[in-house]
């Protein structure tokens, strides 16, 4: 890192030669360049480390509020309840299932525009989706879930 780059600039400038006090110079800018990247990089990870935590905070947040929901409204519970479209080609055999997506539509809630993320229920398991960019409240868009295997579950 720094370290290595200071430590290389400091052997060159204690060669001397021509010009060493420029070089001595120099080494000290590019010391102190790298101190301040050192410090910024650090509040920057301290940052991000911040958002991160938000983030799964507010995620937690709305994760309750739609189980919440889910079993206190009726017409919430309709709009977030993913229908499964799964069609399956004639005589599949079970071992085929692993390798099957299952498709499910879901109805765009009120509320939700193109580019908004709203949660939906699928089985019981929440899965945040995020409308088309074309999206209005109201209209059926179509979506994927891969099939879980029985070593995936394991």
């Amino acid at each position: 890192g720094t370290t290595g780059l200071m430590a290389g600039n400091a052997a060159a400038s204690a060669g001397g030669g021509a010009g060493g006090g420029d070089d001595h110079t120099l080494t000290e800018a590019l010391q102190m360049h790298a101190l301040k990247l050192a410090d910024e990089h650090a509040k920057l990870t301290d940052q991000l480390s911040m958002h991160s935590k938000e983030n799964a905070y507010l995620r937690e947040w709305m994760r309750q509020m739609h189980s919440e929901l889910m079993y206190t409204s009726e017409e919430y519970k309709k709009d977030h309840t993913a229908v499964n479209l799964m069609v399956l080609p004639p005589n599949t055999k079970a071992q085929d299932l692993n390798h099957v997506s299952q498709a499910y539509t879901v109805g765009i809630p009120r509320g939700i525009q193109g580019g908004m993320e709203f949660e939906v229920d699928v089985n019981n398991v929440i899965y945040i989706l995020t409308a088309p960019s074309h999206a209005k409240p109201g209209e059926t868009i179509a979506f994927d879930i891969p099939h879980a295997t029985a070593q995936d579950s394991a």
